[in-house]
């Protein structure tokens, strides 16, 4: 029963079909199989299929739970992570993930590590993330090794080495995980640990764009844009620029208004363009402030306001932008000779 109600869930040998799926997962939850049961929870937390029901979500998952699935526990964690369907609490959040991640769920020990990072629901503490990443990559999680990666990369609780970033980085890619591919291809990219490869960087890219990572379609979007291991494409830069911009990206928001304001791939338009700076600059977006700036000061898409510039300039340097300080500089040299 169980099997069945997944082979509808996953459209695998059926047509895809949540209802019939529901179904499935009912009876065989009904005769005591607790993965039905969480299944269940996630139809219902997903709204796959009936009405999207956090509570109800949480109810079957603390039953699994209750029941010993280490999945149950772990969706659970997350409902309490972020508050859905129950208040949130972070502490309750991290006790299920050790739960779930003690049981043998290495997803959980994995965003149990990153709360130890974050200093979530627990005190901060990276060396405590260190090993619950090194143990859910010892058991073969393709994201605890990305995690592992990612420690290396920066020198968080470890020395920095870009060589051993890379091997794990390599490990998660193994693993099908779009982040550790964008990991790997900046390293490519930029020749740290690893010789200098734009044609490697841009597959990685690619392929994490591919599957679903918004940072992997930016990357590529900016690579297709200045031909970067590829030819150049402005065509295809606008289209991965407007995939990743879909989800909120304010980097590739902040890089169709670049696109508008030189005219590549598009007919210039500095009203346009103006638009995708302002959406980029109210998400924080450092490049973006500058760009305001820019049109200000040169009456881009707006009546030029030198005052108004400054001040934009003055955010992206606040925001660690390094180059606005030169514009800033050169603006204010210009008012006050």
């Amino acid at each position: 029963m169980y099997n069945l109600g997944l082979q509808y869930m996953q459209g695998k040998g059926v047509r895809q079909d949540y209802l019939k799926a529901r179904e499935w997962f009912q009876k065989a939850a009904d005769a005591g199989y607790r993965d039905a049961t969480n299944n269940l929870g996630v139809l219902y937390e997903q709204g796959l299929g009936v009405t999207q029901d956090y509570v109800k979500a949480r109810e079957l998952y603390e039953k699994a739970s209750s029941a010993g699935c280490a999945c149950a526990m772990y969706n659970l964690a997350i409902l309490y992570d972020d508050g859905k369907g129950v208040a949130q609490d972070k502490v309750k959040a991290c006790q299920l993930y050790q739960e779930s991640g003690d049981s043998g769920w290495n997803d959980a020990l994995c965003n149990l590590g990153v709360m130890y990072q974050a200093g979530t629901g627990v005190p901060q503490d990276y060396v405590k993330a260190r090993e619950l990443f090194q143990k859910a990559a010892d058991r073969g999680s393709a994201l605890g090794a990305t995690n592992l990666g990612m420690l290396y990369y920066y020198g968080v609780a470890v020395p920095q080495d870009y060589a051993r970033a890379r091997e794990w980085y390599q490990k998660g890619v193994q693993g099908g995980n779009p982040r550790a591919m964008c990991g790997l291809a900046k390293l490519y990219a930029d020749g740290l640990g690893v010789a200098r490869d734009d044609r490697k960087a841009t597959e990685l890219y690619q392929r994490a764009a591919e599957a679903g990572e918004v940072i992997g379609m930016f990357h590529i979007g900016f690579r297709y844009k200045h031909g970067l291991g590829v030819s150049r494409d402005y065509a295809k830069a606008r289209d991965w620029y407007e995939k990743a911009a879909a989800t909120g990206d304010s980097d590739a928001i902040n890089g169709l208004g670049l696109l508008y304001a030189d005219g590549t791939g598009v007919t210039q338009d500095y009203y346009k363009a103006l638009e995708f700076f302002q959406i980029a600059a109210q998400s924080g977006n450092g490049a973006a402030m500058y760009n305001m700036g820019s049109c200000f000061e040169k009456g881009h898409g707006v009546s030029r306001d030198l005052a108004r510039a400054r001040e934009w300039y003055q955010k992206a340097v606040d925001s660690g932008y390094g180059d606005a300080k030169q514009a800033l500089d050169n603006l204010n040299s210009i008012q006050h000779p």
